[in-house]
């Protein structure tokens, strides 16, 4: 997800990488940039953010589709053999899922890898296949970069030891004078015309029940939001409706008893998925896609929590995250945790869960928490259960996301400005692209020191 805003101004980074190659392998096409909603599709945001900050910190960044088919480096076209002929380290950057890694034979083989659990599976069963040995698969790569500690964490634990907290940069651009000085609300009318669908579910209805009920209601934001004060009170909140993860039943329900007290409190919802690749009609969506992730069978109706599902440009999405006035996760786990950084870079303040990822970077100076606790998963769909592994996640109820939406509510103007400035200045004090590819560039060097000196990297 990398936004440039209307009228920013781009910032220059310093080029360390100046006529330095980067091969870099991501995820097979079927999970490519046009499957959002489909399995690891985010492994291709994080390409995205690194592949730009290595860019315009002065790379050639060099996407190899199938990396193992080249045996050594006379397979390359000439000028990528040109490129990389006096390098001591050549790097190629794996954005991929553990089974799907393929190393280049010639180069150093780095896995950016996103895990967000406790446990890994290190067992190759007897009528298994290596290729699904997470800790094998990532011990043949010459090292990993995580996007956060307790990723770093996980991995040493099941023995694999080459491992860098190295996250994805967040690129926050500069805006014009008059862009920084508009109130948050003022940012909605970017948004005016984009059409939203609203929370209308019954676990008594059919899917022609909610046809019917959901026929006219597909309208733009300006309609929805017209009998609004003038000043609102936005959430927002960007993720795919298919990742049970997002912990949507507390996320939901927590805020539909909150917006009962403050009826000037609206939930916008960016859902990251593709509704042409699933068959889907915008008015289906909830029925489709949210009302199976509500575990307790009761009615949800609210024109105060609006699903938007059309495709967004950078503008108009850099606009969403600046309409903000907080930004709602309720989250069991996350290995980063994109969309809710560059919320906070643009100054929403986070209203999350504060384990996984976000504990690198939430505090209470930046931040309103949501409660969460410590228990044996009992979600099918996560990724660990589906290898018949015992681990614990960390979980939110409804009421834990209630009792955070209402001291977001009760927190003073002039704290909320301050929360809202730690938010974005954390954002580019730990994620800046200069600062991530400044990074990059000493672990390399390290790693080419290493490499001269004959000490293994």
């Amino acid at each position: 997800m990398g936004i440039m805003a209307k009228g920013a101004q781009e910032i220059s980074l310093a080029t360390p990488f100046a006529s330095k190659t980067f091969f870099y392998s991501g995820p097979p096409l079927e999970a490519g940039p046009n499957s959002l909603g489909k399995r690891h599709y985010s492994y291709r945001f994080a390409l995205r953010k690194f592949v730009d900050a290595l860019t315009r910190a002065g790379a050639s960044c060099v996407e190899l589709p199938m990396p193992e088919f080249y045996a050594d480096k006379n397979a390359l076209p000439q000028t990528d053999r040109d490129a990389i002929a006096r390098d001591v380290i050549v790097p190629h950057l794996i954005f991929r899922s553990t089974e799907e890694i393929r190393l280049l034979k010639f180069a150093y083989n780095i896995a950016c890898f996103a895990w967000e659990f406790d446990v890994l599976d290190d067992f190759t069963r007897r009528d298994g296949n290596m290729l699904d040995n997470q800790a094998h698969m990532l011990s043949i790569c010459d090292e990993v970069w995580v996007p956060c500690a307790f990723t770093k964490s996980v991995l040493n634990k099941f023995g694999v030891a080459r491992v860098e907290v190295l996250p994805a940069p967040i690129d926050i651009p500069l805006l014009e004078a008059d862009e920084a000085t508009r109130r948050r609300s003022d940012w909605l009318l970017e948004l005016a015309a984009i059409p939203a669908l609203p929370m209308n579910h019954n676990p008594h209805w059919g899917l022609e029940d909610s046809l019917i009920a959901n026929r006219s209601a597909y309208k733009p934001l300006f309609t929805w939001m017209q009998d609004r004060s003038a000043n609102p009170l936005v959430f927002v909140s960007v993720f795919n409706p298919e990742d049970h993860r997002k912990n949507l039943n507390a996320m939901l329900r927590g805020f539909y008893t909150f917006s009962k007290i403050n009826g000037d409190a609206v939930l916008i919802i960016k859902l990251v998925t593709s509704l042409a690749s699933h068959d889907i009609a915008p008015r289906e969506m909830v029925f489709k896609l949210i009302a199976n992730k509500l575990d307790d069978n009761g009615v949800l109706q609210s024109d105060r929590i609006l699903f938007v599902s059309d495709f967004l440009t950078d503008e108009e999405l850099d606009a969403l995250y600046r309409s903000a006035d907080f930004y709602l996760c309720a989250s069991i786990a996350e290995g980063q945790n994109l969309p809710l950084l560059e919320a906070m870079g643009r100054g929403a303040v986070p209203v999350s869960t504060r384990h996984t990822a976000m504990a690198d970077y939430l505090d209470d100076e930046n931040s309103i928490e949501v409660p969460s606790r410590r228990i044996d998963n009992f979600i099918p769909y996560l990724a660990p259960a589906t290898f018949a592994r015992r681990f614990q996640i960390d979980h939110s109820d409804e009421h834990d996301v209630f009792a955070a939406l209402m001291a977001a509510n009760s927190t003073p103007p002039e704290k909320r400005k301050r929360m809202s400035a730690a938010a974005a200045a954390a954002v580019r004090r730990l994620y800046g692209p200069e600062l991530v590819a400044a990074q990059i560039a000493a672990r390399l060097d390290a790693i080419a020191r290493k490499i001269h000196d004959g000490v293994g990297a």
